[in-house]
């Protein structure tokens, strides 16, 4: 041990501060033990005059005060009895850090600087700035407009010669012969932990830990993102430790997370544009949402989605079975009421029970939440902290229909001894009190929450890999031995389940039932993993709390990575559950979830799992799915992207880049990209063309236009000279392209210059004989063989933009591979007297053949972009109708404008787990007015991006290659009200 020898773990935690969850010294625990309840709280008159007055200061707030949480509203009113007298620039010294909450343009920048405010981060993508405000002139920036709540500033709270850390020989990783490393063949090599903690530095001791660490051999060199290193302590560094320990031959990044949630929301974000493959942290913020995924989660769906692990600490907030909680769920049951509201009984068997004592809570951060969505509460409760003699010693009474957060939060006074709670207005619903490290009397499971506890964050709680960390506390295996289901969690280690009332997308589960028999419950913390392990850093020496068992976990991740890259994030996270230790009975447990994380048999259950090759491969994918992104847009008042000019004109080639553009970037080995493109305020009727520039334009289509309309179609292109493709306009058009994805090098797609395959028209006939196509007529198109592109008859599928034009009658269009019934389904609507076009990605049927069947007649025409050969992994199928909102088929209710249809699309029809990408055909119809279709991952914020261009009263249909997010789920947004239908056509791996 070098550098200290103090193992007590950061512990920092103001109101609504972030919490680490770091370890404490081996003689303190980190949540105290069952405690000895004095005395009884009772309802006397003066506490309730006392509540009274408070609700009635929250009745006479006016404007903008409603909109400034009550620590604030009393440190501006000191502030500005302390003003009286001072001169001007005494006065604006006296700063406050505080979140606002709102909509941050240049407006709100302009206002915040004319207060003498100074922002400390800016994050428009989750509505929040944080900034050190004068104290007295906090009410001016709630009144500032597109302000909605200001309050404290959250701040962390951390769940927490060489050193080798326990955890090693406790999982069973190394360095024995016989332990997971050198059984399995793998260190970490080719992967990047990547964590998100306090800091690599502490500032209070004499010199730089990191550089130390690094001349030591305690870690490898760290990828930091930029100014983002953190400056308040080192635990960061003690967990990077312990993951080199496990995983040497990993790379490893990190980013500070204790600069905020939006902060801590962007830099994971980033981080997983870094190239990392695990992101583990050991954060939390007391106001992130227990019952819904708010900016922290989404932004672990956004890094899961890309086949990221994210890990986290489940927290050091106790758990019932040790009866350690700090934490109280249940239903509002009615006690008394005054003129505050009506107090909530914690014990309706035992008279005027509405208080719910604590013990080791001073300092820390006591918050009451309820399971309405975010930002748009219904209900009104308020929370009230009192002294032994019952008087209000802390209180938060937002007007949450004012903020619309469901969410009261206070730090707790040294002589807290009770709590009540009051609603104030609107329907009863469940409620949840939670007391980070604190115990409550009336205690329940379900003390892990938030970003720790979301769907698709692996929890990790503690199990001690050494010593007991306090009297009474479990204690580890003996030394040098591996974990046994004797083992046991951490006293202070948080339990669940997390009970959540809302989808990843905000769609509630249980629509109308917001109490506790609502919602569906996440089995949460996934595993457990060691704590009370060693490191290097001073104050880590014995490292405890679930912050040294995340990175435990992190680490043994790594090894599975390496062993499968190919491996979903799904199946990775199965083996981490199915190679653990059950200590309870068989199954999920609350306290220690599915039981102790061993490395070997985690490493089994994933080669059971993914058979194949036990050493890293190349993999490449036959498509590479993108949340759409705009490539190009032509019209100035929007903002133009990927061109700069007046309107095109007639004749026009805009010749885009491709290679080199996007997040992530398509890469230069790319051979075809798929573009939805989109025209509006043509002048007259047209038609567009997209190729490979530097191949001649050929006598082809992608997109039809009449004038003054907007129309879009997905274009699959090969990518041509300098990374471009070019778009021709026969007349004047704007132009709109947003990227779905792309074939990199090495995929067996083989795109080709387009080609016409198929021509009914009289004039110049291909492909087809005869009249006009009749009604109910269904042309047999030959496609392998045909044509210069000369499709190999070993073929499985084939890219086409179909056609169809001089239509007699609204009908539709389907396309199938011949010799099979043909299936309810479409790929084109027709209006009579318009022309109109859609992509079609169609299995080839008997003989190499495609069918065309035409409801109505009219003429046909079929231009090739490319196919699959035979042995590739996109899986064409014949069409199937997974989305009819009109007949309740995937999902039901009535149009709306803005409304989100999630679907999930693996596991339907065929889809398997591991796919990425699903082929969808979107139709919209019964369309109320002018609008558009939005096709994306759900997990992901929705892209400026259009899929699907319809005016009112008609119907359109587009092809959609959708990435499909973490949960197996695609989103459809609808701008106006409107019927959507969906038909899957295939998928990639």
């Amino acid at each position: 041990m070098r550098r200290g020898a103090s193992g007590l773990g950061i512990v920092v935690v103001l109101l609504a501060g972030s919490v680490a969850h770091a370890g404490a010294v081996p003689t303190r625990a980190l949540a105290p033990a069952p405690p000895r309840w004095l005395g009884r709280a009772e309802l006397t008159a003066g506490t309730e005059r006392q509540i009274a007055s408070a609700a009635a200061d929250k009745r006479a707030r006016t404007g903008a005060a409603h909109r400034l949480a009550d620590d604030l509203i009393a440190r501006r009113a000191a502030a500005t009895t302390a003003a009286r007298g001072l001169p001007a620039d005494r006065v604006d010294a006296d700063l406050v850090a505080v979140d606002v909450t709102a909509t941050v343009d240049t407006a709100l920048d302009a206002g915040l600087a004319r207060l003498g405010a100074r922002v400390l981060g800016r994050y428009p993508q989750y509505d929040s700035v944080r900034a050190e405000v004068p104290a007295l002139r906090l009410g001016d920036v709630a009144a500032l407009p597109g302000v909605r709540i200001v309050r404290p500033a959250q701040e962390a709270d951390l769940h927490a010669g060489p050193v080798t850390s326990e955890g090693e020989s406790a999982h069973e990783v190394g360095p024995d012969p016989t332990d997971a490393r050198a059984a399995f063949g793998v260190d970490g090599a080719g992967q990047k932990v990547c964590v998100l903690s306090d800091g690599l530095d502490d500032p209070t001791t004499i010199g730089d830990e990191y550089t130390e660490s690094l001349a030591d051999g305690e870690v490898s060199a760290v990828d930091v993102l930029p100014g983002q290193r953190g400056s308040s302590g080192a635990e960061g560094l003690a967990m990077l430790e312990i993951i080199h320990d496990l995983a040497p031959g990993a790379a490893l990044g990190f980013a500070t997370g204790i600069a905020g949630a939006a902060s801590m929301a962007q830099n994971i974000v980033q981080l997983g544009q870094s190239g990392c493959t695990v992101i583990v942290d050991d954060i939390s913020y007391p106001l992130e949402s227990a019952f819904q995924d708010d900016i922290i989660s989404q932004a672990v769906n956004t890094v899961t989605a890309q086949g990221i692990v994210f890990l986290s600490s489940a927290g050091n907030s106790g758990n019932a079975a040790a009866g350690t909680s700090g934490t109280w769920e249940g239903d509002f049951v009615a006690g008394p009421t005054n003129t505050a509201g009506t107090f909530h009984d914690f014990a309706p068997a035992d008279p005027n029970r509405v208080f719910d004592r604590v013990q080791g809570a001073t300092g820390r951060v006591l918050t009451l939440s309820w399971p309405d969505p975010i930002g748009a509460a219904v209900s009104d409760y308020d929370l009230y902290v009192l002294d032994i003699a019952g008087n209000v010693v802390a209180r938060s009474t937002e007007t949450q229909a004012q903020t619309g957060d469901a969410f009261e939060a206070v730090s707790v006074p040294a002589d807290a001894y009770s709590i009540a709670v009051t609603l104030f207005a609107g329907p009863p619903s469940a409620l949840r009190l939670h007391l980070s490290r604190g115990v409550l009397e009336f205690a329940t499971n379900g003390g892990a929450f938030g970003h720790n506890a979301a769907l698709n964050t692996v929890s990790v709680g503690a199990t001690p890999a050494a010593a007991a960390q306090a009297p009474g506390g479990p204690a580890g295996p003996a030394a040098g031995q591996p974990f046994t289901s004797a083992n046991r969690p951490e006293l202070f280690s948080s339990d669940g389940p997390r009970r959540v009332y809302y989808s990843p997308t905000g769609t509630p589960y249980t629509p109308g039932n917001s109490f506790a028999s609502g919602g569906v419950a996440l089995h949460k913390p996934d595993v457990l993993a060691a704590d009370g392990t060693a490191t290097s850093v001073p104050d880590f020496a014995s490292f405890y709390g679930t912050s040294a068992a995340a990175p435990h976990a992190a680490a043994i991740t790594a090894l599975l990575r390496q062993l499968r890259p190919a491996a979903t994030r799904d199946q990775v996270v199965s083996a981490l559950r199915v190679g653990s230790i059950d200590l309870d009975a068989p199954g999920y447990s609350a306290d220690s979830g599915y039981g102790i994380l061993m490395a070997k048999p985690a490493l089994q259950a994933l080669v059971d799992a993914t058979p194949g090759p036990s050493v890293p491969v190349p993999v490449e994918p036959d498509f590479v799915p993108l949340a759409p992104q705009r490539f190009l847009e032509t019209r100035a008042d929007i903002g133009q992207v990927g061109y700069a000019g007046a309107r095109p004109g007639a004749g026009q080639v805009i010749e885009l880049q491709i290679v080199g553009v996007g997040t992530p970037p398509v890469p230069g080995d790319a051979t075809a990209v798929a573009l939805n493109v989109t025209g509006t305020g043509a002048t007259a009727n047209g038609f567009v063309t997209v190729y490979p520039c530097g191949a001649p334009r050929p006598t082809a289509s992608n997109l039809n236009l009449a004038t003054n309309d907007t129309r879009a179609n997905l274009v699959v292109s090969k990518i041509g000279d300098g990374g471009r493709v070019c778009l021709f306009t026969l007349n004047p058009t704007h132009l709109i392209a947003d990227i779905a994805g792309y074939m990199p090098g090495g995929s067996p797609f083989l795109p080709v210059v387009p080609e016409r395959l198929l021509e009914t028209r009289a004039a110049g006939q291909t492909g087809y004989a005869g009249d006009k196509p009749a009604p109910g007529q269904t042309v047999e198109l030959q496609v392998t063989g045909a044509g210069a592109t000369r499709v190999p008859g070993d073929a499985e599928a084939v890219v086409l933009n179909i056609t169809a034009t001089e239509a007699t009658n609204a009908g539709f269009v389907t396309v199938y591979p011949c010799g099979i019934e043909r299936p309810n389904a479409s790929n084109l609507n027709l209006t009579p007297g318009v022309t109109a076009a859609n992509l079609v990605v169609s299995k080839l049927g008997a003989g190499g053949k495609v069918c065309l069947y035409t409801q109505w007649g009219g003429h046909l025409l079929a231009d090739v972009a490319g196919y699959q050969p035979a042995g590739a992994a996109y899986e064409a199928i014949t069409p199937v109708r997974a989305l009819d909102t009109r007949l309740g088929v995937g999902a039901s209710g009535p149009p709306a404008a803005g409304r989100v249809v999630p679907l999930t699309v693996r596991g339907v029809n065929g889809v398997p787990s591991g796919a990425t990408t699903v082929v969808l055909n979107v139709t919209a119809t019964d369309v109320a007015a002018d609008g558009f279709v939005t096709v994306w991952p759900c997990a992901e914020a929705k892209p400026t991006a259009s899929n699907v261009n319809v005016p009112r009263g008609d119907t359109r249909p587009n092809l959609v290659f959708a990435k499909i997010d973490g949960n197996g789920q695609v989103c459809l947004f609808t701008q106006q009200p409107m019927a959507l239908v969906a038909d899957l056509v295939g998928w990639y791996p």
